[in-house]
């Protein structure tokens, strides 16, 4: 079989200037079943092409419920119709068996590129005749609610591994398989029942196609995406890990040092971002790993998402001497109330010194912040502006998002989308909006700015 993995048009939160992993994910896994996986990443290709990447999803965001009925098949939408057959036309063949899209940016569920894979799969489809599969990481109950919803769609994987893909596709070779993934049959649809995880190291090592790599280099050195772990033990209730009900598990040491060898080796490329929700959540692991690219004696720079908890200067140091120039940290809030009200688990005062400690051994720190959580006051917005401002020399970029404003898809998205849009731009929606820009501008005064994730690894 010939499959099509597909990253489609994007922007905004977690759209990072890198490949996407969990393509090269089933990559990997479509070579080593023997089959043929041609790889199109019309993310970056369009990002060259800023025009028609920003009239395509103008329409989109801006028509969303006429989107969402060109979609459907229930009315026509030439604007978007025109740009979409535009943006198919790239994929460089027509003669798959099967489409598959990925439809998450880092940790977003944004409805903008959901619809965008919708609407190139719908000429895909309309040009190949191939079934149509989504793939990324939100909750499980969403697969079932897209298959319903839009009938263009033959299969969602549920699983975030190797599992569900696998089992596709012996349904598609009439095998025996696991109901791991989500599909039609006949009026019902079939979905899984809890979740059935296999282990990491069963996913072979993440395939990326080097014409594709040569489009990224347009933008500077490439850096590649990996994990060594997925899940998450935190319970924040802005995030969609614990509605994926996942505890964490890592890769084998061996299996995660062979594998960034053995990306070295194939691409050349010794700058990484992990992927991990974060990265010390087991520090021992970390630090054994750590240890590990030590005695590959290979140059290594990597970026990776940590929690401010637990790090001590030792750790610090040894995670800098393996190759980190920078640790993202979700900070959130500079009020003690707010982090308690979303059950962060994080200490403030620790914070303070974990972030001075890493800019005094040469690693970078980036803080995201939440601004218009439930109950947060003004005395919790100076509380956060004065955390910036004590530290502000130990923070070398940052982002702000407004809670619930990430355009994150709901069930009522499905349900009701003219609901679901007037939900975005309500007035609470626009208070918070508002708040993110008057902190973002006090970040700015104080000269703190939101650095793309390459450009950070590629200036050290």
């Amino acid at each position: 079989m010939k499959i099509l993995l597909c990253n489609p048009p994007a922007r905004g939160p977690g759209c990072v200037i890198s490949p996407a992993l969990d393509i090269a994910n089933l990559a990997g896994i479509t070579k080593e079943q023997g089959h043929v996986p041609v790889i199109e990443d019309l993310f970056v290709r369009f990002k060259a092409d800023v025009r028609s990447n920003r009239l395509f999803l103008d329409q989109i965001e801006r028509h969303t419920k006429r989107a969402y009925g060109y979609i459907k098949g229930e009315r026509p939408f030439l604007a978007l119709d025109h740009y979409a057959e535009k943006i198919a036309s790239m994929i460089r063949h027509d003669d798959f068996d099967l489409a598959g899209f990925t439809i998450n940016s880092l940790q977003q569920f944004p409805y903008t590129k959901l619809l965008s894979a919708l609407c190139i799969s719908k000429k895909v489809k309309e040009r190949a005749g191939a079934k149509v599969f989504l793939f990324g990481s939100f909750p499980q109950n969403y697969s079932k609610l897209m298959i319903e919803s839009f009938d263009i769609i033959d299969y969602v994987l549920v699983q975030d591994d190797g599992l569900s893909f696998r089992d596709m596709l012996k349904k598609e070779r009439h095998e025996k398989h696991e109901k791991t993934f989500c599909y039609r049959e006949g009026n019902r649809t079939i979905s899984p029942e809890g979740f059935n995880l296999g282990s990491l190291d069963d996913i072979p090592t993440p395939f990326f196609d080097k014409d594709v790599l040569k489009h990224y280099r347009h933008f500077g050195d490439v850096v590649l995406p990996y994990e060594v772990s997925r899940g998450c033990v935190n319970r924040c209730f802005f995030c969609y890990a614990p509605l994926k009900g996942m505890g964490v598990r890592h890769k084998s040491l061996d299996k995660a040092i062979s594998d960034i060898k053995s990306m070295h080796n194939e691409y050349g490329i010794s700058k990484f971002h992990f992927m991990d929700s974060e990265i010390n959540f087991d520090k021992d692991y970390i630090l054994s790993f750590c240890r590990r690219l030590i005695e590959t004696g290979i140059k290594f720079k990597w970026t990776a998402l940590a929690v401010s908890k637990n790090l001590s200067k030792e750790d610090i140091q040894t995670l800098r001497k393996a190759g980190c120039v920078q640790l993202r940290w979700g900070i959130e809030s500079g009020s003690r109330k707010i982090l308690a009200t979303m059950d962060k688990n994080i200490n403030i005062d620790e914070s303070k010194n974990i972030l001075k400690i890493c800019s005094e051994c040469g690693i970078k720190n980036h803080l995201s912040f939440i601004v218009g959580l439930p109950g947060e006051t003004e005395k919790d917005m100076t509380d956060t502006m004065n955390f910036i401002k004590e530290n502000k020399e130990y923070i070398d970029s940052a982002n702000v998002c407004p809670y619930n404003v990430l355009n994150h898809i709901t069930p009522l998205f499905f349900s009701d989308i003219d609901a679901y849009k007037k939900s975005l731009v309500s007035e609470d929606s626009m208070s918070r909006v508002s708040k993110a820009r008057r902190l973002e501008d006090f970040m700015n005064e104080q000269g703190i700015f939101s650095l793309d994730i390459v450009d950070v690894v590629n200036d050290n």
